[in-house]
């Protein structure tokens, strides 16, 4: 898949991405012209080309919030690929180009279990698809998939692995909170990719950072230390609790 790029000009908004029939569709209903390879539209309407753009392609021009999806077909609907392609979300799944021509997926599309290919008559050729047949199509707009009413398809969100870094955090994350239960109150969660654990108690807040197995400590939002020497916690009795609490977990090392 192509990234989706957005410019603007004094007077323009220029959408440049892969073919998607949603889009065109709102690109026609806002006056856009096409003229290969993007889609040009008035700057007055840049709040709506960019509406459309996050709908269809998942990005307003920022960072883009895509997702991997499982397709299953579970019964072929006749007429669906009648001289087109097998579409969802505005993409093609496959597409056929004759009655003779077999069917060639379309672009992110994995093929599961199943298969396409082509039917009908010369004139009236079609994509065709076997029962219960499984895709999976990656880069697909979150948006689109949460507005998703197609009864023809079941449409299922495929969570992505974690990585190594990831399950290290929840590791560590069970760790902390079977260890911290002496404290008054934990809040443990994840903030931005890294790892913050919220000791919040009387004294006042201490969090604990934790990203690659480095782990820093925060008091009243000013930065003490980052290097972990035993005497950072021994300022306070909550420092001392939490320094011996995470010794005693492993997360720390002594001198």
């Amino acid at each position: 898949m192509t990234p989706t790029k957005i410019e603007t000009t004094d007077s323009q908004i220029i959408v440049t991405g892969d073919y998607n029939s949603a889009f065109v569709t709102k690109a026609q209903s806002l006056s856009g012209k096409w003229v290969s390879p993007s889609w040009f539209f008035d700057i007055r309407d840049e709040a709506a080309v960019r509406a459309a753009s996050l709908e269809c392609y998942g990005t307003d021009g920022g960072v883009a919030d895509l997702v991997d999806v499982q397709i299953t077909i579970p019964t072929y609907a006749h007429g669906m690929g009648s001289c087109k392609p097998i579409e969802l979300f505005g993409r093609s799944i496959a597409r056929a180009f004759g009655r003779d021509s077999g069917a060639k997926l379309g672009t992110g599309i994995v093929l599961v279990e199943g298969g396409f290919t082509s039917g009908g008559s010369m004139k009236n050729w079609c994509t065709d698809v076997k029962d219960n047949t499984v895709v999976i199509m990656r880069d697909v707009s979150r948006k689109l998939f949460e507005l998703h009413n197609d009864d023809d398809f079941i449409v299922e969100l495929i969570e992505p692995e974690k990585s190594k870094e990831e399950l290290l955090d929840d590791a560590v994350r069970d760790e902390i909170e079977r260890k911290c239960i002496e404290v008054d109150k934990v809040d443990v969660r994840t903030v931005s990719g890294v790892l913050t654990v919220l000791l919040a108690v009387e004294e006042g807040s201490h969090i604990f950072r934790f990203k690659n197995g480095v782990l820093v400590q925060y008091f009243n939002t000013d930065l003490i230390s980052a290097d972990m020497e035993a005497e950072t916690f021994t300022t306070d009795p909550v420092g001392v609790t939490a320094h011996r609490l995470l010794l005693d977990a492993g997360l720390i090392a002594t001198k």
